[in-house]
């Protein structure tokens, strides 16, 4: 960037990170330049809706956030939707896809033969969503959208199966009954709970706080189980 021969109080911009940017903001609308002026969206997301969505898209953008609580971890996969001109229904509906995936992520997370499904379903899901592979005739899309839906509910509840005969099996607390267990299992305890082989001491202990949580007997969880658990989790807490 440097000033203009002609006017000092101008600049002459030869960075292209800076011509993308304002470019970006140039082709912001009326609304979304209003929104960053008033400090109610950050730069960077301003730049991203300008660099991504056309007039029209940003239109339809932001009368769909004014009818739709959107959490900000999701508002990237919108603004994505978007800017594929994905049917506003469709967006809705790929909402409701990853709060499924949440919660059956949560409910498999002990058992690594479903983990190795779920992976494979969200990554299949998350190419054809990312790379617009899917079709734009609304019966096929929707087809595709509720097949991915019925796969996620399935695990969730191939998982409940799971949970139900680990606490008839291992429904006790006796040493007997975890080493069983843990030898079923024949895995570091760290994949057992979800995470990396070679996971740090806090990602394990965070990990085992939201396990101790669902697996307590109290809430219906299976005792062995939490005192699987609960065992290492008290290692890692002394690392």
């Amino acid at each position: 960037m440097e000033h203009s021969k002609k006017d000092p109080k101008s600049f002459i911009v030869t960075d292209d990170y800076f011509i993308d940017l304002l470019t970006a903001l140039t082709n912001l609308s009326p609304y979304w330049m209003k929104q960053l002026k008033q400090g109610s969206i950050k730069l960077q997301w301003a730049v991203q809706i300008g660099s991504r969505l056309d007039q029209e898209q940003q239109r339809r953008y932001m009368e769909w956030l004014q009818d739709t609580l959107v959490p900000d971890k999701w508002m990237g996969k919108v603004l994505h939707a978007f800017s594929m001109n994905m049917p506003e229904w469709a967006v809705h509906h790929v909402l409701r896809i990853y709060k499924l995936e949440e919660k059956t992520r949560a409910a498999i997370i002990m058992y690594n033969d479903l983990m190795a499904l779920y992976e494979e379903i969200i990554l299949n899901f998350e190419y054809e969503f990312l790379e617009g592979g899917w079709p734009e005739e609304d019966e096929l899309l929707e087809q595709i959208l509720h097949g991915v839906e019925k796969e996620l509910q399935s695990l969730a509840d191939q998982a409940g199966a799971h949970h139900k005969k680990d606490y008839r099996d291992y429904g006790d607390s006796s040493t007997d009954s975890y080493d069983r267990l843990a030898s079923l299992q024949g895995c570091p305890y760290p994949v057992l709970i979800g995470l990396k082989p070679d996971a740090g001491a806090e990602q394990i202990r965070a990990q085992s706080r939201r396990l101790l949580k669902k697996l307590h007997p109290d809430h219906g969880g299976s005792a062995c189980l939490f005192d699987l658990v609960k065992k290492a989790y008290d290692t890692y807490s002394q690392q």
